[in-house]
């Protein structure tokens, strides 16, 4: 819980300065959601587990996927979580860049999650694995489409007000 708190705490006195250099609301209110984001999942997936005895790693891409079709079902669940742990991050990224490309939102989640399984490493408090990054990247990837679609959705509302407008003068 003070690992959320203080990344709250953070990412709010980094908003505020974000705030003054910029002056957009949209971008600061999306820099602060994006940073209260990315503090809370290294809080969850790094800070806030249980440090082991010895380090356990997955190395072998796509392991997952064989030991799916093996029968271990479980592992469906745990990719589809994977995809959603770093989905609002393709939506918040260019949300709090304003409108950065698929290119960089997709580097910036790709970067977020190799961080933590890094971190997860030398601190020996998860189990890093490439299928992780390699899911947790789609995530970013659809987060991105998600946003893409929900500004194509916005700007032809604008448009519309703008034609409906015009039409009652």
């Amino acid at each position: 819980m003070i690992y959320i708190a203080l990344s709250v705490f953070l990412s709010l006195l980094f908003t505020v300065v974000y705030y003054r250099k910029y002056r957009k609301k949209i971008d600061a209110c999306g820099m602060f959601l994006l940073l209260v984001y990315v503090g809370v999942v290294f809080s969850w997936t790094v800070f806030c587990r249980t440090i082991k005895p010895r380090q356990y790693y997955g190395l072998v891409p796509f392991w997952s996927y064989r030991a799916i079709r093996q029968g271990a079902t479980a592992l469906i669940s745990e990719n589809l979580l994977n995809v959603l742990l770093l989905l609002p991050n393709g939506f918040l990224y260019p949300l709090a860049m304003g409108q950065a490309s698929a290119k960089k939102s997709i580097l910036f989640g790709l970067s977020c999650s190799v961080l933590i399984e890094l971190l997860q490493l030398i601190l020996k408090s998860g189990l890093p694995e490439f299928d992780d990054i390699f899911h947790n990247t789609v995530g970013v990837a659809i987060g991105y489409g998600l946003y893409r679609g929900v500004r194509l959705l916005a700007e032809r509302w604008k448009k519309l007000k703008r034609i409906d407008k015009k039409s009652k003068k």
